[in-house]
């Protein structure tokens, strides 16, 4: 599934093909590009200090999607029918018996955002899945503590990667609507029992030709906290994006505009654009994340941008070359967490390495990580553990879990 992943990722972003405005907005330093130096904190040494769980787990685990103190959700899949899709075993782990659980089995899966989202004791999940005849886009609900599963169809979204939020009290999606060449609804929808009820919706509607101008505007990604949805938007030419806080019950509480301009131009040598083309090109939002006041934007290269919000201000903050510059592309991902803390977690892609953000102090810091092997995903858990995938030499994944009391700025 995760092959299928990268795959499908360029299909959904030439979609995409608009991006940001200009408006008042400070910056941390003299010059955009600059970047702040960071300390180097105590070494993680995974082989030592690490525990390895995989070692009573299915010999075939592809992917680990949520753990906490005494369990873990995992995936395994199994070859199906059509060789553009896979069927996905979804696994229980109960690390204080050692037993595994099959929960349930989603067939025909082609791809997922991979988004992951909790509430309460339940996990939740997106798959886009194919058959001969349909393709559609369906839900995982996995209650922990039961031990079951249940998959809750979602209606009229006829485009990739479903987006999961979740805040103090109810579970949202925002779907995608091809409704035909030119127009594309973008849906926010909150789960009521085991049906959806639409709480916003907004339409882009591109020009029948390179003359004509584009209408509308389109969500790009969404997360919750506390009782509010905050929706990350795009608008039409590259000259508009803003974050909206929305209710639970879709009324628009503020919209503020924030610059990326400049910040989405890639300055690199030979960049291979995405037609082929060597030319300057610009970089696309993907995904975001927010800690309080701040707000983090990852995008399609990877890089990682922080602003902190200043009434209706956007405040650019420095950081590290490697999760932001304008010619270093795929160097930073965000690191998953379930539970929000005082600070927010980089995995550098390219190196074994760890960055961690204190946003009391707004200061950053790297942690060297030595593994036996190549570390892949990073999650996080609201006790503040660690797990680290790492995939050997002989192209095995392990999955090591840290205590990460240590990491921190402190």
């Amino acid at each position: 599934m995760k092959k299928q992943l990268i795959i499908t990722v360029l299909i959904f972003f030439a979609f995409l093909a608009v991006s940001c405005s200009k408006q008042e907005q400070e910056t941390i330093g003299k010059f955009n590009d600059e970047s702040i130096q960071c300390r180097e904190l105590q070494s993680i040494d995974l082989e030592k200090n690490g525990v390895t769980v995989t070692e009573n787990m299915n010999d075939d685990v592809n992917e680990v999607i949520y753990f906490d103190n005494s369990k873990l959700v995992y995936f395994v899949d199994q070859e199906s029918s059509n060789p553009d899709t896979s069927n996905c075993e979804v696994y229980l782990y109960d690390k204080r018996t050692g037993d595994s659980n099959l929960i349930t089995e989603v067939l025909d899966v082609n791809a997922s955002k991979g988004d992951i989202c909790v509430l309460g004791n339940k996990v939740y999940y997106a798959f886009w899945c194919m058959t001969d005849v349909a393709a559609y886009n369906t839900l995982m609900e996995l209650d922990l503590e039961k031990k079951t599963a249940q998959l809750i169809p979602i209606e009229n979204a006829t485009m990739l990667f479903v987006d999961i939020a979740v805040t103090d009290n109810n579970v949202f999606i925002l779907k995608r609507n091809e409704v035909d060449s030119r127009r594309t609804d973008y849906i926010v929808e909150r789960l009521d029992g085991q049906e959806f009820t639409e709480i916003s919706s907004v339409t882009y509607i591109s020009g029948e030709s390179e003359q004509d101008v584009d209408e509308g505007e389109y969500y790009l990604d969404f997360v919750g906290e506390q009782d509010y949805l905050y929706l990350f938007r795009g608008g039409v030419g590259r000259t508009n994006y803003g974050f909206i806080r929305m209710t639970e019950d879709g009324e628009i509480k503020e919209n503020c505009e924030i610059d990326l301009q400049d910040d989405l131009k890639l300055e690199m040598e030979e960049f291979i654009s995405m037609d082929g083309e060597e030319e300057e090109d610009s970089d696309l939002p993907w995904e975001i994340l927010k800690n309080g006041d701040y707000y983090i934007i990852n995008t399609l290269n990877n890089r990682n941008f922080i602003f902190r919000k200043e009434g209706n201000k956007f405040v650019k903050l420095h950081t590290p070359k490697q999760l932001g510059s304008k010619d270093l592309t795929y160097r930073s991902k965000i690191v998953t967490e379930f539970g929000q803390g005082r600070y927010i977690y980089f995995k550098e892609i390219k190196d074994n390495s760890l960055y961690v953000f204190d946003t009391q102090t707004e200061t950053f810091g790297r942690f060297n990580v030595k593994a036996g092997g190549e570390i892949g995903s990073i999650m996080r858990n609201k006790d503040n553990q660690f797990l680290f995938s790492v995939t050997r030499k002989d192209g095995m994944d392990d999955y090591i879990l840290y205590d990460g009391k240590i990491l921190n700025l402190n």
